[in-house]
């Protein structure tokens, strides 16, 4: 390989995956079993299978899933939008677990309560990130119908109670 070729290239890859086929990945195999001669023999069990037996693919070629698609302008907007309606329902779970809490006399049911109510105030951040996340790889109109369903199932309605009084 040459030096820009070595630029180019991860420890570890094979030569002749990412050359042509033709003298180079010949040269590569020779440089190989001479590189193996020179080295000193350590103790090596024949249970193990060799570099040439086992075609081992690279790392590009495992992280490489294909060219993926740019998501259209206008399902960017919806997704803003749908941002900011979570980011109001957090607000609105946040007022309503800073209101002075329900009186139980049960320390675990308390502590129930309140850690729920924490809970749903974080519920909108961790719903729209987790079908931004775990969606990527579906269509973007699931992802907008979960976002949603999302946002049907997270209304904050003790605090629209609040906002009727």
């Amino acid at each position: 390989m040459t030096s820009d070729e070595d630029a180019l290239s991860w420890l570890g890859d094979k030569p002749d995956r990412a050359a042509s086929p033709g003298a180079s990945s010949s040269s590569s195999k020779k440089k190989r079993e001479a590189d193996r001669e020179d080295a000193p023999n350590t103790a090596r069990t024949t249970a193990q299978p060799t570099d040439e037996s086992v075609d081992r693919p690279t790392f590009d070629e495992l992280m490489d899933s294909g060219e993926r698609a740019q998501l259209p302008s206008w399902a960017l907007v919806v997704f803003g939008l749908f941002a900011g309606v979570y980011l109001l329902f957090s607000v609105a779970w946040l007022i309503i677990a800073l209101n002075p809490p329900v009186a139980i006399s049960d320390p675990v049911g308390s502590f129930m309560w309140v850690g729920s109510l924490w809970l749903a105030t974080l519920g909108g951040v961790i719903w729209f990130l987790g079908t931004l996340a775990l969606g990527a790889s579906r269509s973007v109109a699931w992802r907008l119908l979960m976002l949603l369903v999302g946002s049907v199932i997270l209304i904050p309605w003790p605090y629209l109670s609040l906002a009727v009084r």
